[in-house]
């Protein structure tokens, strides 16, 4: 829920309270084990949930018609990328409810329960989700390294994960003022490959896992 808030209105400070909640009542091993999931056979499908229709007041009828497309599309699939950045690279372990790697979209039950969309699927995103999936087995410190909040204000939320073997630090900003990171040396961004050389900027609905090069 507070990863869902973040990537819908930038609320940082409501996610980092989450995540500093859980980091105070749970040991690491606890946490490190814990299964993620932003959606389920029981919720929205994460790509509806994220976008800007509402569920309230409609009918089912009315929920089964309701597909975004467009720039709503594109808008709620960019938000389904930062959700799942968060998810991979927070503590606990990733679980992916079948077909939001694809892109699929659904309300309430049973509309997202749909069968898996083997003609129809969006080959970006699941794409996005690979690198993911890659990050997160390259990464030793996604898995058991300590996390900490560097930053959480006006829509910007970053933190770092370290071990003894690696550091990965990771930046999302959904805030209306560009973010700006800076540090010593070069990072790499390993969604895009990009390489920043001691300020990092990010703007609005822009996110990056970086490591240093």
């Amino acid at each position: 829920d507070a990863i869902i808030s973040f990537v819908k209105q930038g609320n940082s400070e409501k996610l980092a309270d989450c995540v500093r909640e859980l980091l105070d009542r749970y040991p690491s091993f606890v946490l490190n084990s814990v299964m993620n999931i932003l959606g389920t056979h029981d919720t929205a499908r994460i790509l509806s949930a994220v976008g800007e229709f509402s569920e309230k007041g409609k009918t089912k009828e009315e929920l089964a018609r309701m597909r975004y497309d467009g720039a709503d599309y594109e808008l709620a699939k960019n938000r389904v990328k930062a959700a799942a950045l968060l998810n991979f690279t927070l503590v606990g372990v990733p679980c992916i409810y079948y077909g939001d790697e694809i892109g699929m979209q659904g309300f309430a039950d049973p509309l997202n329960r749909m069968y898996f969309e083997w003609e129809n699927q969006d080959e970006e995103l699941l794409s996005f989700f690979r690198t993911l999936g890659k990050i997160r087995k390259d990464c030793s410190a996604l898995k058991d390294g300590k996390l900490e909040i560097l930053y959480s204000y006006n829509g910007a939320f970053v933190f770092t994960r370290k071990n003894e073997w690696s550091e990965i630090l990771v930046a999302v900003n959904f805030g209306k003022q560009e973010k700006y990171i800076r540090f010593e040396g070069k990072l790499k961004n390993a969604l895009t490959n990009e390489v920043s050389d001691s300020e990092i900027i990010l703007k609005n609905g822009e996110y990056g896992a970086f490591y240093a090069i």
